[in-house]
């Protein structure tokens, strides 16, 4: 969990803003950039379920596994290795009575968020969210349906 108060994280990409300092590399990496947005945004938009580190976090997967396998662009697949990568990570915080409150929120047409300790720490551990518009409501994280659904 990212802290509220005092110095934020820097999140370094070394291979990104270093290689874009270079010309020879601008292009290569511009490409991927694009063919990310033009190809898979949608999918990576809807993964990280709103929140802007999820999404960081995905994009930089994503292009690391391009990368990784010399593809030309970062395509789907790319970004499904590290949503599941990311499925896993949430795996090892969940524990049994986590999984019934998941799917007792995903069952409910309303989405109502109940104000109980456990629900708390799903909050806290990101694996559901909390939306408000005119009201407050919640959702499972986008990655963790599979696990739920399961």
């Amino acid at each position: 969990a990212v802290p509220l108060q005092g110095s934020m994280p820097r999140l370094y990409f070394p291979s990104v803003p270093n290689l874009l300092l270079h010309s020879n590399f601008r292009l290569p990496i511009l490409k991927y950039l694009f063919e990310l947005i033009w190809l898979s945004s949608y999918e990576v938009i809807q993964l990280s379920g709103g929140l802007m580190v999820e999404l960081v976090r995905l994009i930089h997967g994503a292009v690391n596994y391009a990368l990784s396998e010399k593809k030309p662009v970062i395509d789907v697949d790319s970004v499904q290795r590290m949503a599941n990568e990311i499925c896993n990570d949430y795996r090892a915080l969940l524990r049994k009575e986590h999984y019934e409150i998941l799917k007792r929120i995903k069952e409910d047409k309303d989405k109502r968020i109940i104000n109980e300790e456990i629900v708390q720490e799903l909050l806290h551990n990101l694996s559901l969210l909390e939306y408000r518009n005119d009201e407050t409501w919640g959702n499972l994280h986008p990655i963790i349906r599979p696990l739920v659904d399961f």
